[in-house]
């Protein structure tokens, strides 16, 4: 029976034998320098029987892309966190933190105080969404122009000074 088999030389080459069975195909697009393994530009490392899994790099963006279930990313390590950076005008800025020890999400900010935190920016969402506090009948809707609060019981406002309304932006009213 044959078999594969492969050595590392002193000069941290990988010479590649093969006398049967599974082949092994191997091209200059692949390289080892001894501390890491290079698959260049336009290749796609892929994973699983029926190509499962790719991560691909075009030269100008880099893509992780699963074919089948879900795609999972896991830390670990104890309450370690998970972060998302960019590299804006070089400068490295993270942009949302998942903070392992509290399961807390940050957007701005990299210690979040509640379950999701926004800081730095708003949050929009498109006409005819709303925001729907414990599954209740209390809700925050936007139906075209028009701005409705819903309750399923009283509607507590409770400022810490006045309240001011407004129509097309003239005070029409104010409560002291």
């Amino acid at each position: 029976g044959g078999g594969s088999s492969v050595s590392f030389g002193s000069d941290n080459q990988i010479p590649f034998t093969n006398s049967g069975g599974n082949d092994f195909d191997y091209s200059a697009n692949l390289t080892f320098d001894g501390n890491h393994l290079k698959l260049l530009d336009d290749k796609k490392l892929i994973l699983g029987t029926g190509d499962d899994m790719q991560l691909y790099h075009n030269g100008s963006n880099s893509y992780v892309t699963s074919q089948v279930g879900d795609l999972n990313i896991l830390n670990t390590a104890n309450d370690a966190d998970i972060k998302i950076k960019i590299k804006d005008n070089n400068v490295e800025t993270e942009v949302m933190r998942i903070v392992g020890a509290t399961s807390r999400v940050g957007i701005g900010t990299s210690s979040p105080n509640e379950k999701l935190e926004v800081v730095g920016g708003n949050i929009r969402l498109d006409d005819g969404q709303k925001i729907t506090f414990g599954g209740t009948l209390t809700e925050i809707d936007s139906a075209g122009s028009d701005l409705r609060l819903d309750a399923a019981d009283d509607v507590h406002i409770n400022p810490q000074n006045e309240i001011l309304f407004f129509q097309a932006s003239s005070e029409k009213m104010r409560l002291k």
